[in-house]
Order: C-alpha cells, then sequence, then structure tokens
C-alpha cells in the first residue's frame, strides 16, 4: 500500500509540473512572441535577422513582438536579387518561405544580312525568322559564385549557324548575329588536265585548281541554292561547263572537254568519183553525197588540230586528173564540193569553168575565250534621270548642302558623322567647249551622290547616297544598268552605313566598306549585283583596324586591297588581303583610295603632301617598294584616281589651275560656300605630266568613272542645282 501511494504521489507531481510549463508557455505566447521557421528558395540562401547574420536557411528562432516590436529578414544569395521581408506579429503564420527571383537582364538580337530563327540554350526566342529579337533572361551563378553564360544561335538555311555568348557582366546589351554563307572546299579537276579554269567569270588557272571557301549562297526569296558557273577551257577542246552549288557537301568536281568531231558531206563533179581515205574508199549515198565523221583531237599541247587529207579520183569510165583535198576544223565547217579537173585533151566550151581544187590552210586552234553574260540588274519604284531640274540660285552665297563622311576616333574606334557643307552650284549643266553632258540620276531629295563607280565592261554605273538623319550618317547603294531606261536599284537597304564601294573584277558583286557588324568599325561587304540585300563579308579573319576603300584584284588567288585605319590614330595605310585565307600584308605605304589596275599590276593611291596637306595621286606596282608621285602638285589637292578601262590612263579630281585662269580653283561664292570649285582631269600613266582638265563647269564634278569603251566619264556634280551622277564625253 506504501508503495503504491509513493507512485501515486510521483506521478502527481509530474502532471503538475507539465501543467505549470503549459501555462508558461502559453503565458509567453500571449504576450508577443512565437517560434517561426524561415525557409528560403533557393534552399541555401543567406539570411540576416535584425542586422545578424544567421546561419544558412532554414532556421527556426523565437521571435517576441511585445509592445509593438517587429523584426526584418534580409534574405540573399549570389546570382539573385535580395529580398527583405517583415515580421510584425500580426500573423499567425509559424513558417514563412521567402522566394528570390533570379538576376536577369534584357537582351537584344540584331541579325544580319537576312531572318533567321534565333535560339538561346536551342530554344527559339520567336516563332519565326527575324531580324530583330528581344527577352528578359535570367542568369545563374555556379559553385565558386561565377556568373554561369548563354549561347545566343541564328540558323538560316543556307547559312552557317552564328553564335554568340552572352554574359551577365557584358557592358552592351545587344548582340548583332551576322550569318556568313555556306563556304566550302572545292577541288576542281579537268580531262585532260591544264585546262583553264573559270569560275563566274573569274579565272584561276590551270587544272586541278583548289578553291578554299568557296561562298555557296541561297536565293533570300526561296532559299534556294544558287548555282556558281564553271568552265574549263584548253585549246583545240570543246570547253565544258557545269555548276557548283551546296551538292550535299560534294568538294570534288570533274570537267570532260569534248573532242571536237564534225560529219562532212562532201559533194563531187563529175558524180560518182571515187574518194579514198587513206587506203579505204567511202562509199557515196543515194543523193550521191559522201559522209565522213572526222575528230580532232589536238595533236599536242598547244592546241594544234589534225588536217585530214581524202583523195579523189575519176569515176569509171572517165580519164579526169585526180586531185586531194585537206579538212581542217575550219570553225566546224561540214558541206564540201570538188570539181576535178577536165581530162586531157578536152575541149573547153564558152561555159565550161576551170577546176577547183578546195584546199585548207590550218592553223592552230585559239582558247576560247569565255563571254560573262550579265544578268539583268532588277528594278525598283525609283525612277532614272531624263531631264534635270535646276531650282531658282539667288544671292552670292547660293550652294549645294553637300554630306560628307566625317571619321572620329573615340575610344579606339572610328566613328563616321554626317559633316554637312556647302558647294557651288550653276544653272548651265553644259561646259565652256560646247559639250553636254547627260544627267544618268537624281539622288533623292536630301541626299548627296558619292563613290561612283563602273562595272568592267562599262554596262553598269553604281554609286552611294549619303544623307544626315539627326546629325547621324546614313548611306545606301544603287545600281544602274546604262543600257536600260529601267529606274535604278536598291542593292543594300540604307540600314547600315555602306561607303565607298567598287566593282569586282567579273562585274557581277559591288564591294563596299560598311559598319554593319558593329558601329565604330568598317569592313568589307560585297553584294551580288544580280541578289540585291544580300550582302556578305568579302574575306574572313578579324581586324581591329577598319577598312576603308576596297579593292579586288583578279589573279588566280584574289586579292583584296584597302585603307587600313588604325584605332590608335596612326595614319592610314595600304593593305592587301586574300580573300580565300583572310591573310593580311601591310604594304607598308602610307595612302588612302587605293585603286588596282585592270591588269591587277599596280596600285594608284592618295597620299597628303606633309607640308602643305595638299593630296597627290600615287602609283605602286605590285612586287616593288617604291611608289611614284604622278601628279606632283603640293599646291593643288588631287584626290579620287580611277584607272581606264585599259589601264592606260587615269581620271581624278582636282582643285588645280584651270586652263586661262591664274590661280587655283576657289569656293565660287561668299560664305556659305565651304568647298572648292573640284573639277575632273585625265592623265596618262606613261606621261603624267600631261594632264588635262575634262569638265570646267562651276559647280563640284568628283568621283570619276569610265565609260566601257573610255571615251567618257561617269562623275557626281551639282551642277544644274542638285546632285546626280552624270555623264560626259572626253574633250576632242
Amino acid at each position: 500500500m506504501r508503495s503504491d501511494f509513493r507512485d501515486r504521489a510521483v506521478l502527481n507531481s509530474i502532471l503538475r509540473l507539465t501543467l505549470l510549463l503549459a501555462v508558461a508557455t502559453t503565458a509567453v505566447g500571449c504576450g508577443g512572441g512565437r517560434l517561426i521557421t524561415i525557409k528560403t528558395v533557393p534552399a541555401d540562401a543567406s539570411i540576416v535577422v535584425d542586422g545578424v547574420p544567421r546561419p544558412k536557411a532554414p532556421i527556426t528562432e523565437r521571435f517576441s513582438f511585445g509592445g509593438g516590436q517587429f523584426h526584418t529578414v534580409f534574405v540573399s544569395r549570389p546570382g539573385y536579387t535580395d529580398k527583405t521581408i517583415l515580421l510584425d506579429g500580426t500573423s499567425e503564420q509559424t513558417e514563412v518561405t521567402v522566394t528570390l527571383k533570379p538576376r536577369s537582364r534584357r537582351v537584344r538580337f540584331i541579325v544580319t544580312p537576312l531572318p533567321a530563327i534565333v535560339k538561346i540554350g536551342g530554344k527559339p526566342v520567336a516563332d519565326a525568322a527575324v531580324t530583330q529579337a528581344s527577352t528578359e533572361l535570367e542568369f545563374a551563378v555556379d559553385a565558386s559564385g561565377g556568373w554561369i553564360p548563354h549561347v545566343v544561335s541564328a540558323e538560316r538555311p543556307g547559312f552557317r549557324r552564328t553564335e554568340r555568348v552572352i554574359r551577365f557582366t557584358d557592358a552592351d546589351a545587344v548582340y548583332t548575329l551576322p550569318l556568313e554563307p555556306e563556304r566550302k572546299t572545292v577541288v576542281i579537276k579537268t580531262e585532260p588536265a591544264g585546262a583553264d579554269v573559270i569560275v563566274d567569270g573569274t579565272s584561276f588557272g590551270p587544272s586541278p585548281v583548289t578553291l578554299e571557301d568557296l561562298v555557296i549562297a541561297t536565293d533570300p526569296q526561296t532559299n534556294a541554292w544558287v548555282d556558281r558557273a564553271v568552265q574549263a577551257i584548253k585549246p583545240g577542246y570543246e570547253p565544258a561547263t557545269s555548276k557548283i552549288s551546296w551538292d550535299n557537301g560534294q568538294t570534288e568536281y570533274l570537267l570532260k572537254l569534248g573532242i571536237r568531231t564534225k560529219t562532212i558531206r562532201l559533194k563531187t563533179e563529175p558524180p560518182g568519183a571515187i574518194v579514198r581515205m587513206g587506203q579505204k574508199v567511202l562509199p557515196h549515198k543515194t543523193d550521191g553525197l559522201v559522209e565522213l565523221p572526222l575528230d580532232y583531237a589536238p595533236l599536242n599541247a598547244s592546241g594544234e588540230m589534225p588536217v585530214h587529207e581524202l583523195t579523189i579520183s575519176p569515176p569509171a569510165g572517165a580519164n579526169n586528173p585526180a586531185t586531194t583535198l585537206k579538212i581542217g576544223w575550219e570553225e566546224g565547217k561540214v558541206d564540201y564540193a570538188v570539181t576535178l579537173s577536165p581530162p586531157p585533151n578536152a575541149t573547153a566550151t564558152a561555159t565550161t569553168k576551170p577546176a577547183v581544187t578546195t584546199a585548207v590552210a590550218t592553223l592552230p586552234s585559239s582558247p576560247v575565250t569565255p563571254v560573262t553574260t550579265r544578268p539583268a540588274v532588277p528594278t525598283t519604284t525609283a525612277t532614272a534621270a531624263t531631264t534635270p531640274s535646276v531650282p531658282p540660285i539667288t544671292g552670292t552665297g547660293a550652294g549645294l548642302a553637300m554630306i560628307k563622311p566625317a571619321f572620329r576616333l573615340e575610344k579606339s574606334r572610328w566613328f563616321v558623322d554626317a559633316d554637312p557643307r556647302k558647294v557651288p552650284l550653276t544653272r548651265d549643266v553644259n561646259e565652256p567647249d560646247g559639250r553636254k553632258p547627260v544627267l544618268v540620276a537624281r539622288a533623292p531629295a536630301g541626299a548627296t551622290v558619292d563613290g561612283v563607280v563602273t562595272s568592267p565592261d562599262g554596262g553598269i554605273v553604281a554609286w552611294a547616297t549619303l544623307r544626315a538623319v539627326d546629325g547621324s550618317l546614313r548611306s545606301q547603294l544603287f545600281a544602274h544598268t546604262v543600257a536600260s531606261n529601267k529606274p535604278p536599284v536598291e542593292l543594300t537597304d540604307g540600314q547600315a552605313l555602306d561607303l565607298m564601294p567598287s566593282f569586282s573584277p567579273d562585274g557581277q558583286r559591288l564591294l563596299f566598306a560598311s559598319d554593319r557588324i558593329s558601329a565604330g568599325q568598317l569592313a568589307t561587304y560585297e553584294v551580288m549585283i544580280n541578289l540585291p540585300g544580300f550582302a556578305v563579308r568579302a574575306a574572313p579573319g578579324e581586324t581591329s583596324d577598319t577598312e576603308l576603300w576596297p579593292s579586288l584584284d583578279s589573279s588566280p588567288r584574289p586579292r583584296l586591297y584597302t585603307e587600313s585605319r588604325p584605332t590608335d590614330g596612326s595614319p592610314s595605310r595600304l593593305v592587301a588581303i586574300e580573300t580565300v585565307t583572310g591573310k593580311r600584308t601591310d604594304l607598308e605605304h602610307p595612302g588612302t583610295q587605293p585603286r588596282i589596275s585592270p591588269r591587277s599590276d599596280a596600285i594608284v593611291f592618295v597620299r597628303g603632301d606633309p607640308n602643305t596637306g595638299k593630296r597627290d595621286i600615287w602609283l605602286l606596282k605590285i612586287g616593288e617598294n617604291a611608289p611614284v608621285n604622278l601628279t606632283r602638285s603640293p599646291n593643288d589637292d588631287d584626290f579620287d584616281p580611277t584607272w581606264s578601262k585599259t589601264g592606260s590612263r587615269i581620271a581624278f579630281a582636282s582643285d588645280r589651275r584651270l586652263p586661262g585662269h591664274s590661280s587655283p580653283a576657289q569656293p565660287s561664292a561668299a560664305p556659305p560656300i565651304t568647298e572648292s570649285d573640284i573639277n575632273l582631269w585625265v592623265l596618262r600613266v606613261s606621261k603624267p605630266s600631261e594632264a588635262i582638265p575634262v569638265t570646267q563647269n562651276p559647280a563640284r564634278d568628283d568621283n570619276p568613272a569610265w565609260s566601257g569603251d573610255d571615251s567618257a566619264l561617269y562623275f557626281r556634280s551639282s551642277r544644274g542645282g542638285e546632285w546626280g551622277v552624270w555623264k560626259a564625253d572626253l574633250p576632242k
């Protein structure tokens, strides 16, 4: 009994203690405090309570809210946006979850030159191909706290996939994704070997030929591959033609040149004469003709073709003397006739004609000269010029607004600004000697023509137009078929800065300097004349310098000559770039406006005089190291040199003194005229000191380009009160 009583007493004591603890706990709760668990997303975020760091989440601790107390909870984690919450006891929550948002940036993508599918991490940013897109992009950090980058790509059929890395710390949130067309290395072989290989009108020398990184373009409208025309020619053989496209990545092509053959038809007089080739008698057909297939496989490497010989004897019962007939290739001639001489002692009558024996002198065949058929230039809604309109010109300060590119070096980048000027103009559009230049095309309202060039055959004239938009320079390229009355074609859309055009040797591409990849850096691009809007880099490789005035030669391994403007502010220098490999060679000569000769054997360029600052025209022969000053006029400003189609003459612009004037050309009126009266001149490379003026109009004439037969110049002019492309015959 005593034991039971003792056990019951212990149990009662435990119950009383438990009750007291419960009451005490309740009393504390009613006083404004409770246990609260704080969790975070992500789960390992750092927590600071009332300014005191706590262990990483989750944490559980008692918070007192008596007397209106409150507590601040600060949650942070690398890669996420910090967050602060307030605990004031008004809620009965015992668990709080704080969710952090990942750090993010608004990024923008620009795709050139055509729309493409833009993806980030393999997921499309938009539902269709775009030229611009933007998105809010979240970033995370790795275990070491470093930002994890994203990879953005642009994809389009016929182009190589373009990728760029996006980092959270990037200074610029705009990313340009330039599309490069598919390229492949192609080996072209011929049967027989050694034939001259011509691709799109450009010769690459005797086969076998390896073309590295050959561009295979697509039609921007249909995405269909655009064929590249290939021709193989060799003296004495029929030319072989083929096409190169993507062809599932095919890299080797074989062109088989044909053996020239023809089947001759021979008529004999008298009929039925016996025709032999060697010992073989050739039969007559029912119409009395002898037909004989002949082949003309070349006899040697020079292409000399054989001459076949036939013996013609009189038919049975006749005693005419036999004769021979030699048959060469003769441009494929097939019809022949032989009349045997009369028999001995035959009496000739008044109507008898003397016997004629046909003998052919055969020369070694000449190589076939490839003829490039230029595609017709597409048309736009613009109109070509007919008769110039002449606005009224009033006051001695009248002038025409002119936009010039002004280069500005800032943060190791060359930016191009619009530099407004005033130039003289005149109502009279003709020349003092009576010549009447023709207006070819007008510039759009408010724009200035610049960079006039012509194709190698003179069939197309191209130019740029410049305009100022809120102080910024905008430009666009145009082309016009000389023999057409159709309007000029917009080769580029005017969204980028496209300047200083020149034609490729085959006349099918226009090269130009552009900042379409990055503002502050101009590189060389090219656009097909028959594919306007489709611009691609003209050579691989990267450089920090700005490339200006591109000019392409026609050697088997084409080289691009440019003015390279360094980002350290040092003078521009001449550079040669291999278009296949991208290898750059510094020619170690300062200069601007380089232009390669039609024979690819010399460069003409411009260099300023160190004392006067005026420019001269210089010539540097390829392979030599000593350029020659052609103009030698330190007090005259000579610029814009351009080769004649034969390479014997050079046209240029100059402010030099005109015949009959006592001083160099000067601005034609009081301010606001800010530019001198510029005229066109021509010199012979063999006699550069005997330059003659081509234009003497008071308006500004520059940017000369030769016509196909070198009898006239196309040029930019302000004559007639507007900017336009003009054509003037050379003075007699």
